[in-house]
């Protein structure tokens, strides 16, 4: 696999423009952070083995947190690729313009598929930080403020997703009205809860309101 970078006048050379790459996207002015995606990407492709030989990075798109990847074979565009980081390390595919519909068939479950798997990774680190089990035997302390002073703890258990549905649940009732809300007590579940969100199959807050019978003009 080749790898290429658009350059401009700030920007003029593949280093630079990782090193750019790194810093915007990665938080990390360590450029071996930026080319370890693209070669991780580059790997995966290949380990399809369909026909891929070049991978273009277009870092330069204009949007705060969005960059391109444009894919080639024999010089031929495959697809280009419209990829949107958030926060802690969530990658999602959020736009793609494929030259030939059969290039879809044949390559668009592979993209996709990379992105869920390296999500996955990454919601399954964060699980394992705070000690998150596959069951409903977990048990999250939520400070309980009202008027923006802590009030008490409160013991939330059950499986992940019961535990985040009535913590958006008790926030969204209270709208966080006077100062009143629950907030985890271990900073690493909010992490989780953001990255939970980002990975969500769909609109969260709204499956979630959906759920306990609010009516949805």
């Amino acid at each position: 696999m080749v790898y290429s970078v658009d350059v401009n006048s700030n920007y003029q050379t593949f280093n630079e423009v990782l090193e750019y790459f790194s810093r915007k996207y990665f938080n990390t002015i360590d450029i071996k952070v930026g080319k370890k995606f693209l070669r991780d990407f580059g790997n995966y492709i290949e380990s399809k083995q369909v026909s891929c030989d070049k991978i273009n990075l277009d870092a330069f798109i204009g949007y705060k947190n969005r960059f391109g990847l444009r894919l080639t074979f024999n010089n031929v565009k495959i697809v280009y690729l419209e990829i949107e980081v958030k926060d802690n390390n969530i990658i999602n595919l959020y736009n793609y313009s494929y030259e030939h519909d059969c290039f879809k068939s044949m390559y668009h479950e592979i993209f996709e598929d990379y992105f869920k798997t390296h999500n996955s990774l990454v919601f399954n680190e964060w699980l394992t930080k705070c000690n998150i089990k596959n069951d409903d035997s977990n048990e999250v302390i939520m400070l309980d403020y009202n008027n923006f002073n802590l009030i008490k703890e409160v013991a939330v258990s059950g499986t992940l997703e019961e535990i985040f549905d009535r913590y958006t649940t008790h926030n969204d009732r209270l709208r966080y009205c006077n100062g009143c809300h629950w907030s985890f007590k271990d900073k690493n579940m909010q992490i989780l809860y953001r990255i939970f969100i980002n990975n969500y199959n769909g609109n969260y807050f709204l499956d979630n309101a959906v759920k306990r019978g609010c009516i949805i003009d």
